[in-house]
Order: structure tokens, then sequence, then C-alpha cells
């Protein structure tokens, strides 16, 4: 399973209610001062957070669709 679709498919369902961020762990600068400031173990990881920063969720590891969905849907109910 690749996170890029997921991802796109996602942005599609939800991207007039929230951004997507896509960040590689692997790009040095940039993407790995962004998973060492988040504390994220590894890539891929998940991170569903407010404007102001608060985190709401978080997941770590393949995922799927349903699983993230499910997630997305539970914050924008809060």
């Amino acid at each position: 399973m690749r996170m890029q679709p997921i991802v796109n498919g996602l942005k599609e369902n939800y991207g007039a209610e929230m951004a997507f961020v896509e960040v590689n762990a692997g790009d040095n600068g940039d993407g790995e001062a962004a998973f060492n400031q988040k504390n994220l173990p590894g890539h891929p990881a998940y991170l569903i957070v407010q404007p102001d920063g608060k985190e709401l969720w978080r997941g770590f590891g393949e995922q799927n669709m349903d699983r993230l969905e499910l997630a997305i849907q539970d914050t924008l109910e809060n």
C-alpha cells in the first residue's frame, strides 16, 4: 500500500475543509526537521492538527483510507 493514493483520495473529499501537507522524512533539511519537530518515529506517519497546531490524531505505519477517513470525520465533528 502506498501513501500517495490514500492522501490524494482524502484531499478530493476534504480539501475544502482542511489542508493536507505531505512531508518526506527522507528529505534532508525540511522533511527530516519536520519529523523530528513532531516526534514522528518514521515514515509513513499521519497527523491531523488544528490550524493552531494542536494535535488531534496521529497514526504510524501503513493506514488504509477508511481508517484515515474515520479519523478526519471524528476531528471535524469535534
